[in-house]
């Protein structure tokens, strides 16, 4: 047997066994394996601060499904008439039609090779055409595309209505001047199928060929072939394709649900950074993992657009902008879910390079709606200055000569910043730019309808310089004096 008071003498020489690990020699290195363990979840953690919890403003499957039977779809036959299509070489420019009709000029301004594929896209157009006159267009499910995603068949929208401002300066030279606003309501409808449902690269496309078809109809209406019967069945036209247009909290709704998609991982995001791409997955995944994404990334995604979508919908002057940066608006108070402060969402955006540069681009969607909404105004006047001249002789001084025979008042500014603030009109020159650089540059006196634009203040229809936002009508002398 052991003596006990050996026994104890021998315990008291050594540390109880978990006190060795408080050992200077032990418990630093330790220490520091924690720390260094740690840290990058604490710092992960800190990213989070002063950003509050909020729930997904949009559902993928309510917002980003769309059942719409083939018959009824539009992309029905624009997938055919897009397959159709044939190939362009580098000597055809089938967009010359709208130089042409920018320019002023005729069919006689358009190319032989040019006519020659004009008639051979014929099929194609006849399909494209059949789609046109449908009521609802969807390409593709927001909730199944991300930011890689190809958009063929939209961008050949763009194509369409340039051979359809081919087809009507053809039917125009021919006397046929119903067929040529056939031709242009067509493409008048096929932008508002752009989009309709889709993410906001859609909604540019039909932005943008709104734009070129309300060009080619000015063109049209100021013609001496075009009947005040026609002038009148297209204005009523106009009128009912617009109210196709989609709302742009749609167009929202589907960008933040594109957003979201693109943050399914930790790495995903990042490929859309070319300075990204080169740094191998796994060190990118754990850096963005540190840095929060994607759960902080959806976090802020979700705030952003509930921000834009609190008042999107809403005339610019009824706006608050709070932020100029990413376009955000400063809260009323009564938004539910409540509004993140707008300086410091902004803040935490810009901490992120990922969320940043998907949301870089939304604040413009939302202007370029707005711009297509003032073109539209000056569309609608522009071919009611038109019968005012027939009726006349002549064009009206001012758009106040128009009230009552034509219109109630005169439409409202949607870029104003007052219920007092009109649409305009105004006479100056258009510079027409010769095609070979050897000629002179040409004026053409012209007649412009305009929503006062980004700059503060009426800009007279300059749309270069003040960012004014409308159309011109050429008229038809000519001149080279620019005063």
């Amino acid at each position: 047997m052991s003596d006990p008071a050996t026994s104890s003498a021998d315990d008291t020489g050594k540390a109880p066994a978990p006190l060795w690990l408080l050992q200077p020699v032990v418990a630093i290195p330790i220490v520091i394996v924690v720390l260094i363990a740690t840290a990058p979840i604490v710092y992960r953690s800190t990213q989070f601060y002063g950003i509050p919890p909020i729930d997904q403003i949009v559902d993928p499957e309510i917002d980003g499904r769309v059942v719409l039977s083939d018959d009824e779809n539009a992309f029905t036959f624009y997938r055919r008439a897009s397959s159709l299509l044939p190939t362009v070489t580098t000597s055809i420019d089938d967009g010359i039609g709208v130089t042409v009709i920018d320019r002023g000029e005729d069919w006689s301004s358009v190319p032989s090779e040019v006519r020659d594929h004009l008639r051979k896209c014929e099929p194609a157009l006849t399909e494209w055409k059949h789609g046109a006159e449908l009521d609802d267009g969807h390409y593709l499910d927001v909730a199944d595309i991300d930011y890689s995603t190809l958009l063929p068949v939209v961008q050949d929208l763009r194509r369409f209505s340039w051979l359809a401002a081919l087809q009507m300066l053809r039917c125009q030279e021919e006397g046929k001047s119903n067929e040529a606003w056939a031709w242009l309501r067509a493409s008048l409808r096929s932008s508002r199928h752009a989009g309709k449902h889709g993410v906001s690269i859609e909604r540019f496309v039909g932005i943008s060929i709104h734009h070129r078809t309300a060009k080619a109809i000015v063109y049209w209406a100021t013609q001496d072939e075009t009947s005040t019967e026609q002038l009148e069945a297209a204005l009523k036209d106009v009128r009912e394709i617009y109210r196709l247009t989609t709302t742009t909290s749609t167009t929202m709704k589907a960008q933040a649900i594109l957003a979201s998609r693109t943050l399914v991982d930790s790495y995903s995001g990042t490929l859309m950074l070319p300075e990204f791409r080169k740094i191998p997955k796994e060190l990118m995944s754990a850096y963005v993992f540190v840095k929060g994404d994607p759960e902080l990334g959806r976090e802020l995604i979700n705030h952003v657009f509930a921000n834009y979508l609190s008042q999107c919908d809403l005339r610019p002057s009824d706006r608050t902008l709070a932020i100029a940066r990413l376009g955000l608006y400063r809260p009323t108070g009564k938004e539910v879910p409540p509004l993140m402060d707008p300086t410091l969402l902004s803040d935490a955006v810009m901490r992120s390079r990922i969320v940043g540069h998907l949301v870089a681009g939304d604040s413009q969607a939302i202007m370029a709606c707005d711009l297509e909404r003032s073109r539209q105004a000056a569309l609608e006047l522009c071919i009611l200055v038109e019968l005012y001249r027939r009726r006349y002789g002549d064009y009206p001084e001012s758009l106040n000569a128009l009230v009552p025979e034509f219109v109630p008042e005169v439409p409202r500014d949607w870029l104003g910043t007052s219920p007092s603030e009109k649409m305009l009109l105004a006479f100056g020159t258009k510079e027409i730019v010769p095609v070979d650089p050897d000629d002179p540059v040409v004026y053409r006196p012209c007649l412009t309808i305009y929503s006062r634009g980004k700059v503060a203040g009426d800009g007279g229809g300059d749309f270069k310089y003040s960012n004014d936002v409308g159309l011109r009508i050429l008229l038809p002398q000519r001149t080279n004096d620019l005063n």
